[in-house]
């Protein structure tokens, strides 16, 4: 099992296998949900080290979770406002577990 479980929410379905070969050495895994009210779920039964997701898929729902009383409050939240350069993705999930 990893050290750390990623949670990204979204629609890309490439994403997270990038991320799981980029992470792979760092024992991390990428798992994805395709909405933030399916993540929410997702959530409540496995921890988490950090939430990674699309700004366009998120939407209101995620304002609610994030200001909603939750255990896991200390979680990273990384939003992707666009498509973006995954290596920087990358290097910025490393800063924020401190890999």
């Amino acid at each position: 099992m990893s050290s750390h479980r990623i949670l990204y929410v979204g629609e890309d379905i490439t994403l997270p296998g990038l991320l799981n070969v980029a992470l792979k050495s760092r024992d991390c895994h990428v798992v994805r949900c395709p909405d933030m009210l399916q993540a929410r779920s997702f959530l409540r039964g496995i921890n988490y080290s950090l939430l990674i997701c699309d700004d366009e898929s998120a939407g209101a729902e995620m304002q609610l979770f994030i200001r909603s009383p939750r255990p896991d409050k200390n979680m990273p939240v990384i939003i992707l406002k666009k498509a973006g350069d995954a290596d920087t993705l990358v290097t910025t999930i490393k800063q924020m577990l401190g890999l």
